[in-house]
């Protein structure tokens, strides 16, 4: 599959995509380094389950407000609407993890195409030199546009009202353009 890297040296390799899969699936597996994670607010996603592996290393994440850890071979289930935080290494040696989102009955193509398409990217800033270390693309309008654009609808943040972060998003978004 296609790998993307960024310049800190974390790694996406997409393994299925949104395309390919008409809309059902997104697979990819990431490279952590060590004392870095996966970029993510806690977030939610209202259809569609997600599942995590860790293949090698430890790692920490949190679901549901707890924060856990696990070491390889593990896999960790997000049912759909549970608010949870990517991976991020724990260990003294790269992490290297798979995600799954999969809803093999009925297509979910904001879900996977948006998360997708955000951590394209995401990489492609990278790139450009323009995500800082919190994980923000291109400063704060931008990834508000970023946000807006590709996940909202299949992905919220945890906490805020759907409706506030309709409205707030939207909001800078617009400014953003």
């Amino acid at each position: 599959g296609q790998r993307l890297r960024a310049p800190d040296g974390l790694e996406m390799t997409l393994l299925r995509t949104a395309a390919a899969s008409r809309g059902h699936t997104l697979e990819m597996e990431w490279l952590v380094p060590v004392g870095r994670g996966l970029v993510a607010a806690d977030h939610l996603h209202p259809d569609g389950p997600e599942a995590w592996t860790v293949l090698e290393g430890s790692a920490g994440y949190r679901l549901d407000g707890r924060e856990l850890s696990s070491q390889a071979p593990h896999e960790f289930v997000v049912p759909a609407g549970t608010s949870h935080c990517h991976p991020w290494n724990v260990c003294g040696s790269p992490l290297r993890v798979r995600q799954l989102i999969d809803s093999p009955d009925e297509p979910i193509p904001e879900i996977v195409g948006g998360v997708q398409g955000y951590f394209e990217t995401y990489f492609a800033f990278a790139q450009a030199g323009e995500v800082n270390e919190g994980g923000r693309i291109g400063g704060r309008l931008q990834d508000a546009l970023t946000v807006n654009d590709l996940l909202l609808g299949g992905t919220y943040l945890a906490g805020p009202p759907r409706w506030l972060q309709r409205i707030g998003l939207g909001t800078a978004a617009a400014l953003a353009r």
